[in-house]
Protein backbone atom coordinates (compact mmCIF):
# COMPACT_ATOMS: atom_id res chain seq x y z
CA UNK A 1 0.00 0.00 0.00
CA UNK A 2 1.40 3.63 -0.47
CA UNK A 3 -0.23 5.59 2.40
CA UNK A 4 1.02 5.04 5.84
CA UNK A 5 -1.08 2.87 8.80
CA UNK A 6 -2.54 5.91 10.45
CA UNK A 7 -4.97 4.89 12.79
CA UNK A 8 -8.09 6.59 11.59
CA UNK A 9 -10.83 6.26 15.30
CA UNK A 10 -11.12 2.90 15.14
CA UNK A 11 -12.51 2.83 11.37
CA UNK A 12 -9.44 1.07 10.03
CA UNK A 13 -6.58 2.73 8.40
CA UNK A 14 -5.28 4.99 6.05
CA UNK A 15 -4.00 2.62 3.70
CA UNK A 16 -7.46 0.74 4.04
CA UNK A 17 -9.08 4.17 2.94
CA UNK A 18 -7.38 5.18 0.42
CA UNK A 19 -6.23 1.61 -1.18
CA UNK A 20 -8.20 2.06 -4.34
CA UNK A 21 -7.52 5.72 -5.46
CA UNK A 22 -3.86 5.54 -4.45
CA UNK A 23 -3.19 2.04 -6.41
CA UNK A 24 -5.25 3.42 -9.68
CA UNK A 25 -2.50 6.79 -9.23
CA UNK A 26 0.20 4.06 -8.60
CA UNK A 27 -0.57 2.21 -11.52
CA UNK A 28 -0.77 5.42 -13.79
CA UNK A 29 2.16 6.69 -12.49
CA UNK A 30 4.27 3.59 -13.08
CA UNK A 31 2.98 3.66 -16.35
CA UNK A 32 4.07 7.17 -17.33
CA UNK A 33 7.25 7.19 -15.68
CA UNK A 34 8.57 3.97 -16.01
CA UNK A 35 6.95 2.79 -19.47
CA UNK A 36 6.10 -0.47 -17.42
CA UNK A 37 3.01 -2.44 -16.05
CA UNK A 38 2.79 -1.82 -11.97
CA UNK A 39 3.90 -4.37 -10.02
CA UNK A 40 5.35 -6.28 -13.16
CA UNK A 41 8.88 -4.85 -14.22
CA UNK A 42 9.20 -7.20 -17.22
CA UNK A 43 5.70 -5.97 -18.56
CA UNK A 44 5.97 -3.16 -20.91
CA UNK A 45 2.81 -1.06 -20.51
CA UNK A 46 1.02 -1.19 -24.34
CA UNK A 47 0.52 3.15 -24.89
CA UNK A 48 2.55 4.83 -22.00
CA UNK A 49 2.21 8.63 -21.94
CA UNK A 50 -0.61 8.70 -25.14
CA UNK A 51 -3.16 10.25 -23.76
CA UNK A 52 -6.58 11.67 -25.50
CA UNK A 53 -8.37 15.16 -24.88
CA UNK A 54 -11.53 14.18 -22.39
CA UNK A 55 -14.80 15.98 -24.16
CA UNK A 56 -16.74 16.41 -21.15
CA UNK A 57 -13.69 17.68 -18.63
CA UNK A 58 -10.98 18.09 -20.96
CA UNK A 59 -8.17 16.99 -19.25
CA UNK A 60 -6.09 14.19 -21.01
CA UNK A 61 -7.64 10.57 -20.21
CA UNK A 62 -4.46 7.75 -20.07
CA UNK A 63 -5.60 4.15 -20.85
CA UNK A 64 -5.46 2.06 -17.52
CA UNK A 65 -4.07 -1.23 -18.39
CA UNK A 66 -2.70 -4.06 -16.66
CA UNK A 67 -0.84 -6.34 -19.22
CA UNK A 68 -3.53 -8.54 -20.22
CA UNK A 69 -6.19 -5.38 -21.13
CA UNK A 70 -7.25 -2.53 -21.39
CA UNK A 71 -9.06 -1.60 -17.76
CA UNK A 72 -10.38 1.73 -19.14
CA UNK A 73 -9.35 5.26 -19.19
CA UNK A 74 -8.31 7.40 -16.32
CA UNK A 75 -7.61 11.24 -15.77
CA UNK A 76 -6.50 13.77 -13.29
CA UNK A 77 -9.91 14.75 -12.94
CA UNK A 78 -10.95 11.04 -11.86
CA UNK A 79 -7.76 10.90 -9.07
CA UNK A 80 -8.14 14.03 -8.00
CA UNK A 81 -12.22 13.56 -7.13
CA UNK A 82 -11.96 10.04 -5.96
CA UNK A 83 -9.35 11.16 -3.59
CA UNK A 84 -11.75 14.22 -2.69
CA UNK A 85 -14.27 11.53 -2.30
CA UNK A 86 -12.74 9.46 0.46
CA UNK A 87 -14.74 9.62 3.61
CA UNK A 88 -12.81 8.65 6.36
CA UNK A 89 -15.52 8.35 8.75
CA UNK A 90 -17.20 5.62 6.95
CA UNK A 91 -16.47 1.99 7.51
CA UNK A 92 -13.26 0.78 5.66
CA UNK A 93 -13.37 -2.10 2.94
CA UNK A 94 -12.98 -5.38 4.42
CA UNK A 95 -10.04 -7.13 3.27
CA UNK A 96 -12.17 -9.42 1.41
CA UNK A 97 -12.95 -6.08 -0.75
CA UNK A 98 -8.88 -5.33 -1.08
CA UNK A 99 -8.25 -8.54 -2.28
CA UNK A 100 -11.20 -8.56 -4.78
CA UNK A 101 -9.93 -5.03 -5.96
CA UNK A 102 -6.21 -6.17 -5.93
CA UNK A 103 -6.91 -8.89 -8.25
CA UNK A 104 -9.13 -6.88 -10.65
CA UNK A 105 -6.16 -4.69 -10.76
CA UNK A 106 -4.08 -7.40 -11.63
CA UNK A 107 -6.39 -9.28 -14.10
CA UNK A 108 -6.41 -12.31 -12.70
CA UNK A 109 -10.66 -12.60 -12.68
CA UNK A 110 -12.52 -14.45 -10.71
Amino acid sequence: MIAPDVPLKNRGTLSEQAAPPLTRLEWVRVSLAKHEVSGNPKQAALMPGYARINNWCGSLDFELENGKYSMGYINRRDIADSIRKLDFTAEPPTDEEIAEFDAYMEGKGA
